[in-house]
């Protein structure tokens, strides 16, 4: 699997207030990754889902998760035989102090949702796992709240690594 070229991305956060481009490049990776989430929970026997919520996966796996807050949005749940993956994604093409509170809110989502049980409707147990997949330019200038992050959480990926099938070798 091929993924685009950064400069598309770059182009197109040109001309755009700051809001709108963090929505079109949120949902730009979002696009981007998909692919390489489908093909590895596809490879394992499981099943992905999008846009997951705490009622959404309850609906569809009839699984009851832990959230840290009720309004809590997954861009991307996956749930192979007793195990969830939770994995956000996101790309900056700029630096900024949203990065560096991204990452402490990720290191404190990653450890929140290793530490808490979730739960089927037969009581079967599920551990979980939070993975982030991040990149952009940004980076450059916030690389030691990217540090904390790695040194505490199992999972850090960038668009590299997925096409190197990093994640198919955590999704397991």
């Amino acid at each position: 699997m091929k993924i685009p070229k950064q400069e598309y991305a770059t182009g197109a956060e040109v001309g755009l207030d700051s809001n709108a481009r963090k929505n079109r490049t949120g949902t730009m990776m979002e696009s981007i990754v998909e692919p390489f989430i489908a093909s590895a929970a596809s490879k394992q026997g499981g099943v992905y889902m999008a846009q997951a919520t705490k009622a959404k996966i309850k609906a569809e796996w009839h699984i009851d998760i832990a959230v840290d807050k009720t309004d809590r949005r997954i861009d991307f749940a996956v749930q192979i035989a007793n195990r969830l993956y939770f994995i956000e994604t996101n790309f900056y093409g700029g630096g900024g102090s949203k990065l560096k509170s991204t990452a402490g809110e990720y290191k404190d989502v990653s450890a929140f949702f290793a530490e808490h049980g979730h739960t089927d409707t037969e009581n079967q147990k599920y551990k979980s796992e939070f993975i982030w997949i991040t990149d952009g330019a940004g980076w450059h200038s916030a690389k030691a709240p990217l540090r904390e992050f790695f040194n505490r959480s199992p999972a850090l990926l960038n668009l590299q690594c997925l096409q190197d099938g990093a994640l198919e070798r955590i999704i397991k």
